[in-house]
């Protein structure tokens, strides 16, 4: 991350306008513009100014090694916990294409000779139940760990990106439910519907709602601080 971003990231985070910050460093708006545009470097006097106002090791501007690593680690989480949700939701897909093309539920009575299928049916939907079980576990489990990651840990990320990646992990969702409605309508009753709607939606949602506040509690308080 070079010197302008990561002055623009800090800024940002602190929720604090260019004109604000030139004011308190005793800079014109045009001046912070380009430091943060790349047109310009700040000196060595600028860049410790900037530090002091930051609250923030003169090195974090110079190289912002931490947030990085910050970021990457959640990156790294992030994508290993997406992948191995989707994952676990391909393999209980596979199962019940199984059930669903193989062992097709039949009405009526029973007869014999189809114990043998019904007992695998029922085997499958017990393992499909299991990795379906995995799944929601690994989506609640991620949801907290990547939320008390971002509270505890200094990142670059702005409230902004963190609600536009809320959204985008609900759209994956939405479109993951679809695709399951579609193949499965037997599945898609108003029970599970509700059900998916507590599992996907619900739990996750508070959490990442609950971050997102924290977070602007924070920045307001920062500017506020900033301010008197």
């Amino acid at each position: 991350m070079n010197i302008h971003t990561t002055l623009k990231s800090i800024r940002i985070e602190r929720g604090m306008t260019q004109e604000q910050v030139a004011d308190k460093i005793g800079l014109t708006r045009q001046a912070i513009s380009a430091y943060e545009s790349g047109k310009r470097q700040p000196g060595l006097d600028i860049l410790i100014s900037l530090a002091e106002f930051y609250n923030v090791e003169i090195e974090e501007i110079l190289y912002g090694t931490k947030k990085q690593n910050n970021d990457r680690i959640i990156k790294i989480i992030a994508g290993v916990l997406a992948v191995l949700f989707f994952i676990l939701q391909t393999v209980t897909f596979m199962i019940r294409t199984t059930i669903q093309t193989k062992y097709p539920f039949t009405t009526g009575i029973v007869e014999y000779s189809q114990y043998d299928e019904l007992e695998r049916r029922n085997e499958l939907y017990l393992i499909s139940a299991s990795t379906e079980g995995l799944s929601d576990t690994v989506l609640l489990c991620g949801s907290i760990i990547l939320c008390v990651m971002d509270l505890c840990l200094k990142t670059t990320y702005s409230t902004k990106h963190k609600i536009l990646s809320v959204a985008g992990f609900f759209l994956l969702i939405a479109i993951n439910h679809i695709f399951w409605n579609t193949h499965f309508p037997e599945w898609s009753t108003l029970s599970d519907i509700f059900r998916y709607f507590m599992r996907f939606y619900l739990y996750p949602g508070i959490l990442f709602l609950i971050n997102i506040i924290i977070d602007i509690i924070i920045k307001l308080r920062r500017k506020h601080n900033h301010n008197t």
